[in-house]
């Protein structure tokens, strides 16, 4: 039971990683200017892929990868704030 908080925000972690992935894709879709590697050099990506997706889309395809992308925000928040709680818990006894 000790490791349940490093799983728990491995977890969230991976959630935020495919967050970053559809992230990734939902901008190929909409052809936004500049390379990858400054967007992750000024922090474009960074500070977008804990944000939600709030664009609105204008393909099928755009409004799957923002439903996806957004779900797995909100996993990703679930699961970090699971691994806050629990520690906060072991440590309050």
């Amino acid at each position: 039971m000790k490791n349940l908080p490093l799983y728990l925000g491995y977890i969230g972690l991976t959630f935020l990683l495919v967050k970053a992935y559809y992230q990734l894709q939902y901008d190929r879709q909409r052809r936004k200017s500049g390379t990858l590697f400054l967007r992750w050099i000024f922090g474009a990506y960074a500070f977008s892929t804990i944000l939600p997706i709030v664009s609105t889309p204008k393909t099928n395809k755009e409004q799957r990868l923002k439903s996806i992308a957004n779900i797995a925000l909100i996993g990703c928040y679930v699961f970090f704030i699971l691994t806050l709680v629990y520690v906060y818990a072991i440590f309050e006894r």
